[in-house]
């Protein structure tokens, strides 16, 4: 098996995780009983399939994942209220995103047009355009990010910014992979990315179990470094992660 074919394994297995996790959330939603623990873990576990699959190119999936979490994300910033209407919508979403994560899974091209009555109760809800992302690997997400009326704009214009980011081993028990985060990240600009291995032990003192890897990024942008911190979001109680904008005479 190629390292390309292990990753998709994994990536599946992960899958597998993370729809458990969003339809056992969409159902204490449903029956009354979810709040916002519940509404907050279904949009990381959308969050991260949309992340894993643009990884692998799975341009459909990604454009739908990518209307699914914008809605949520209206659900869980209360700008959009959690009515029974909003969440059979979002449960209708939810089994169709299992069906676009299935058809990935056995390499079958989902039909264009699939889930498109879904895509537009979805975009109906939040006020979106006729089917939100284009299937295009190379897409641009939309981060919303929370102005600082108190702080200084930032300069306009190509920025770079130098990340370090050192994931613990928590964060992989909870299903997150760096790879994910980084695709995500590339979105955003052009992002190089090293490994730091200089924490890893020799092997008879390795814990499999432990997290050893530090990860050096460096990415020009456009975009803000609120919005960089943003795609680290739901790691950051399981990483530490420095964000360092580089001076403009910098290299």
């Amino acid at each position: 098996m190629s390292d390309l074919e292990e990753f998709k394994a994994t990536f599946f297995q992960e899958c597998t995780e993370l729809l458990e996790s969003m339809e056992a959330g969409l159902l204490e939603l449903s029956e009354g009983r979810g709040g916002s623990e519940e509404v907050n873990a279904v949009f990381r576990a959308v969050h991260s399939i949309k992340g894993g699959s643009g990884a692998f190119g799975f341009a459909k999936l990604v454009a739908f994942a990518h209307v699914f979490e914008t809605t949520l994300d209206q659900v869980r910033n209360d700008s959009l209220e959690a009515t029974e209407k909003v969440i059979q919508v979002l449960l209708r979403a939810g089994d169709v995103l299992s069906d676009f994560v299935a058809m990935a899974r056995e390499s079958t091209e989902p039909p264009d047009g699939m889930g498109a009555e879904v895509l537009a109760e979805l975009n109906g809800l939040t006020g979106g355009g006729d089917g939100g992302a284009p299937e295009d690997f190379d897409i641009e997400f939309s981060v919303v990010a929370i102005a600082d009326d108190d702080a200084a704009p930032e300069p306009e214009g190509p920025r770079r910014f130098r990340i370090s980011f050192t994931p613990r081993a928590s964060m992989y028990r909870s299903a997150n992979e760096p790879l994910n985060l980084f695709s995500e990240l590339r979105t955003l600009g052009e992002l190089t990315v090293a490994a730091d291995t200089s924490a890893v032990p020799d092997l008879e003192a390795m814990d499999p179990a432990e997290a050893y890897f530090t990860w050096q990024l460096a990415i020009e942008t456009d975009r803000t470094q609120a919005e960089i911190a943003e795609i680290f979001e739901f790691v950051e109680g399981d990483s530490d992660v420095n964000i360092t904008p580089e001076d403009s005479g910098g290299p």
